[in-house]
């Protein structure tokens, strides 16, 4: 699997410190201003980075821009993915029992990191966060796999 670890910045909002726009996760300009952000989407096993296994691409890079570019809440999102290499990788082996039944010794889940542009998602299916909004929505093993990378 790819994740990207979707980092911003979002600029100055003069509206920050109004109650109803501070809740507000789905405005990327709502955000403290000029601070570093991440974007997290829903998924049936609760809140993650954008994610795909990675098939018919060419490399982690491509599968990291796949992700957030077939994502169905992308509305108009654009990005630059920082280097071709992962910020972390993080090794999940099977036990025994499973890697007997399926042929299947682990997954390995690739970090990419990228750097927000312009653009946001549509709906409720996504947030923009904080890094010290992560870990209230992040499972704890993948907030432990990102959290030395994160600034």
């Amino acid at each position: 699997r790819s994740y990207l670890l979707f980092e911003g910045s979002s600029g100055i909002n003069a509206e920050y410190g109004q109650e109803s726009n501070a809740r507000d996760k789905t405005s990327v300009n709502l955000i403290k201003p000029y601070s570093s952000i991440f974007l997290i989407v829903e998924s049936e096993s609760g809140w993650t980075f954008p994610q795909k296994l990675v098939q018919d691409e060419k490399s982690l890079e491509e599968a990291a821009v796949a992700a957030v570019e077939g994502h169905p809440a992308n509305k108009d999102i654009k990005f630059q993915v920082s280097s071709p290499l992962p910020v972390s990788v993080h090794v999940n082996k099977y036990s025994k029992k499973y890697q007997q039944h399926t042929n299947v010794t682990g997954v390995k889940t690739f970090f990419m990191k990228s750097k927000h542009d312009e653009g946001n998602f549509k709906g409720k299916t996504f947030k923009w966060c904080t890094k010290d909004e992560l870990k209230d929505y992040l499972d704890k093993d993948v907030l432990k796999c990102v959290e030395p990378c994160l600034k």
